[in-house]
């Protein structure tokens, strides 16, 4: 099955430093979202979260397979979060910029919706699966740092796909 990828836009942090981006009006035109995020923190380290319309009700499950590049490993399982993880320990750092690809699937349906990333930078990388118990469309993307702020130049990039 072909698909195609359109650009619904792209947020940049300008200016200052930042602990948030946003997405607001997603059309619901599509079959699923794709988002890439590259980060980097002003100091300490964190996980990059994420929520969809604004809720943050404890509807949030995330599992996920890491490893670390000081050799550490394993899997998580989290339920009843607020806000659900795109990192574990594939998360930013101050030195460097972390890359986060994100599949959403099924964004608009009526069903609950679930996401897989992939995200990786100096500290390790992560494969995390997770899901929004929620059955209302997705019409918004909140990006955010768990402690701590993003530095200007931090990117999040959203594409909507279309099945044919």
């Amino acid at each position: 099955m072909a698909r195609t990828f359109d650009s619904l836009g792209t947020q940049t942090i300008t200016g200052s430093d930042s602990n948030s981006l946003e997405f607001t009006n997603i059309s619901n035109t599509y079959t699923d979202l794709y988002l890439v995020v590259k980060a980097k923190r002003t100091s300490g380290d964190a996980d990059v979260r994420i929520r969809f319309n604004n809720n943050s009700s404890a509807a949030y499950a995330t599992g996920s397979l890491y490893v670390t590049t000081a050799g550490g490993k394993g899997s998580t399982f989290l339920v009843g979060l607020t806000s659900g993880y795109l990192t574990n320990w594939g998360y930013d750092s101050p030195s460097s910029f972390g890359c986060h690809e994100v599949y959403i699937l099924n964004y608009g349906s009526n069903k609950h919706k679930s996401w897989c990333s992939e995200s990786g930078s100096q500290n390790g990388n992560d494969l995390i699966q997770g899901i929004w118990q929620s059955t209302s469309a997705i019409s918004s993307i909140q990006l955010f740092a768990t402690s701590g702020t993003w530095v200007v130049g931090t990117t999040a990039e959203l594409y909507g796909i279309k099945a044919a």
